[in-house]
């Protein structure tokens, strides 16, 4: 019951081949408590076509607020004018709650999920060892929760959720980047500062994966283009929750408008 936060998806190269992933992964599972009772089969139907001009609301770096790599944003926005050219009407929306609110929600719920998937290890000093710097600190910090922590947690998540879900009243899509940094040297654990910003924990740099996973939507990241030293980089797509289909209908438009001029 407590795998509530991360969602396995599948790495395909095109939106074909993606469906064919989500068919074998879909459906309920009795095993599984929170399985979705979605029958596998509805991605091998034909894809659902998206609304004809729908609204596709630009969250970009929230205001301002989210740290982005030198040249990210900018490459972005270029990377929109696909939508705009497919008919789509791009509009810029913010979020209905404070991106830190979200950052304070999330780090509680994840130091939850990383304590109960990760104690047995560290309560066993010959298991602890193999545990890398960041996997330890997850723990200690699961370990100073309160209930009163958690509580409050999962009720501003669930406030998110509603706030989330009413930004579809007036918008088919949200779109932002896939990622606040172009891809690193390998060398490199994870980044310590992104747009002039220290990195305060291991993850702030993925802070745009929020929206999406705190409200269990369906998102995904499509390869939009490279930097002009040479880099790739994608925009992230996310859909109402439930709407995976309407988000493949979108993403095989986006990759048929864009490979048409490789």
């Amino acid at each position: 019951f407590l795998t509530q936060l991360p969602t396995d998806g599948p790495i395909a190269r095109n939106v074909d081949d993606l469906e064919l992933m989500l068919q074998v992964m879909a459906g309920p599972d009795v095993r599984v408590p929170l399985s979705a009772a979605v029958p596998s089969q509805v991605f091998r139907a034909a894809p659902v076509a998206p609304p004809r001009k729908p609204r596709i609301g630009w969250l970009g770096d929230y205001g301002g607020y989210l740290p982005l790599e030198d040249g990210m944003l900018a490459a972005c926005e270029k990377a929109l004018k696909p939508f705009e050219a497919m008919g789509h009407q791009v509009v810029e929306v913010s979020l209905p709650m404070a991106p830190q609110a979200l950052w304070q929600t999330w780090l509680v719920l994840r130091h939850m999920h990383a304590f109960s998937s990760l104690k047995n290890f560290y309560d066993d000093p010959a298991q602890r060892t193999y545990l890398k710097p960041e996997a330890l600190w997850e723990v200690e910090q699961g370990v100073l929760l309160t209930a009163a922590d958690l509580s409050a947690a999962f009720q501003a998540r669930s406030d998110w959720y509603r706030g989330f879900c009413s930004m579809f009243d007036t918008l088919e899509f949200l779109v932002l980047p896939s990622t606040q940094v172009f891809p690193f040297s390998a060398e490199v654990s994870w980044p310590r500062e992104v747009g002039g910003v220290q990195m305060d924990t291991y993850h702030r740099w993925q802070e745009n994966m929020l929206p999406a996973t705190l409200a269990g939507a369906p998102a995904m990241s499509l390869p939009a283009g490279f930097s002009t030293s040479g880099l790739p980089f994608g925009l992230q797509v996310i859909a109402k929750p439930h709407g995976d289909r309407q988000l493949l209908a979108l993403a095989r438009q986006y990759e048929q408008a864009t490979t048409a001029d490789r």
